[in-house]
């Protein structure tokens, strides 16, 4: 696979650094979330990657583009925790700030929210997790019928990709059904917030 070019790093670092500049000096409630949700998402991935790297370091120059000359893992997680980080934040942001801010339910902030996304991160963390152990276990088990995953790939790295591939999987359909919890949880509060202020019985219980 062809490197990636230096122009395309680029253009995606200073898109970000321009939506954050705005986030604190022109912030509005629902860009301060989408802000929110993107760092949340670069930061989880980061994290993420720093122990995949290390378990196959070709699933990040192999089976993706090529960033670094290098094959330090570190380096690599850095690069694919952002350049994966945070379009997927790009989408937790826009469920944030479009579930918390749209209607005339009352608003959540950023403060009321750091909680909720939290919970969504760490239980993606959980399935990755489990789905990492469970892929280990599985290519213990098929080894001789799995290595034909990609001639390119050092035999002795095939449990690890096969892994890290079957993690990250994970990692983005935890991330897609929790955006959808998210949002029902979201809309769910704030009617409830309303319901909660347009009565004075509920008030007084």
């Amino acid at each position: 696979m062809e490197p990636l070019a230096p122009s395309k790093i680029v253009a995606q670092v200073v898109v970000v650094a321009l939506l954050f500049i705005m986030a604190v000096f022109r912030p509005t409630p629902r860009l301060r979330l989408l802000a929110f949700g993107m760092i949340s998402m670069i930061v989880y991935g980061i994290l993420q990657d720093t122990i995949t790297t290390r378990l196959s370091i070709g699933y990040f120059t192999i089976a993706h583009p090529r960033v670094w000359e290098s094959d330090e893992p570190l380096l690599h997680a850095l690069a694919w925790g952002f350049l994966g980080g945070w379009p997927a934040g790009l989408g937790l942001g826009l469920t944030l700030s479009l579930t918390a801010t749209l209607g005339n339910w009352p608003t959540m902030g950023i403060g009321q929210l750091v909680r909720p996304v939290f919970y969504l991160l760490f239980g993606m963390g959980v399935v990755v997790t489990i789905t990492g152990i469970a892929a280990w276990m599985i290519y213990g088990q098929l080894g001789s019928e799995l290595r034909s995953i990609d001639p390119t790939i050092p035999l002795t790295e095939h449990r690890g990709f096969f892994t890290v591939a079957c993690a990250h999987y994970a990692a983005y359909m935890s991330g897609i059904i929790g955006n959808v919890i998210l949002a029902y949880y979201i809309v769910g509060t704030r009617v409830q917030l309303a319901r909660f202020y347009a009565s004075p019985t509920e008030r007084l219980n």
